[in-house]
């Protein structure tokens, strides 16, 4: 794995290990299943291999992987700037409850793509964000806020158009706050009530058929346990 790689050369160490990968996120949904990966892998690398790295070298070493892996090195809710690993935490998201839809759709060589496929107009300053950011504090599943814009939006419904119709699709199964999660094609609706969300999850997932997953979900608020606890480092 490229991510312990990393870590022996920055260990400056010919150290080994046996890695069992379990994929449990979709490849290249907009969930962050790689840059989840590349992050656990350096922490339980540090901890089987006694590393004497901090965790600003554990960052560095993430931040060159991928933009976001950084923010999968601890858990909660975050601002990134940047290239997206400056990370400002932020207030977590409290009551609320995610309904994400993953469409079983392969985008060859998807980020690239999406990257290459972005237009000017597609950008902006970013202070949409920093004021929805700013929102958060006062936010939960009884006082949603608005979500921000993603600029994938445009160019993902432009190269698989059938994707432009989840949304609405999602909105008659009872959504009503929707957004795409990452550069897609998962998407997502937020609740305020577990049992809703459960009921618009089952029609969607009558309604969308084998071909879509359909999960429910809530933030992740408290960090989890050190990776040490898996490894029976003590």
């Amino acid at each position: 794995m490229l991510a312990l790689n990393r870590l022996r050369q920055a260990m400056n160490a010919t150290l080994g290990a046996h890695a069992t990968l379990t994929k449990r996120i979709p490849i290249a949904a907009g969930l962050g299943g790689a840059s989840t990966d590349a992050a656990a892998a350096l922490v339980a690398g540090r901890d089987l291999w006694q590393a004497a790295i901090s965790d600003q070298e554990i960052h560095e070493i993430s931040r060159d992987l991928g933009s976001d892996d950084p923010f999968f090195l601890t858990a909660g809710t975050a601002l990134g700037t940047g290239r997206g690993d400056q990370l400002t935490r932020l207030a977590p998201l409290t009551d609320i409850w995610f309904v994400v839809v993953t469409p079983a759709i392969v985008i060859p060589r998807k980020t690239p793509t999406l990257y290459g496929l972005l237009r000017p107009g597609d950008f902006s300053t970013g202070e949409a964000v920093r004021r929805w950011a700013g929102m958060l504090p006062a936010a939960s599943g009884a006082n949603p806020i608005p979500l921000p814009p993603n600029a994938f939006s445009r160019p993902l419904y432009a190269l698989r158009p059938e994707l432009a119709a989840l949304p609405g699709r999602m909105a008659a199964a009872g959504a009503a706050t929707i957004g795409l999660s990452g550069a897609g094609p998962s998407h997502f609706a937020l609740f305020s009530d577990p049992e809703q969300a459960e009921r618009v999850a089952s029609r969607l997932r009558t309604d969308l058929g084998t071909a879509v997953a359909v999960v429910v979900a809530t933030p992740v608020v408290k960090p989890p346990p050190p990776v040490s606890t898996y490894l029976g480092q003590g």
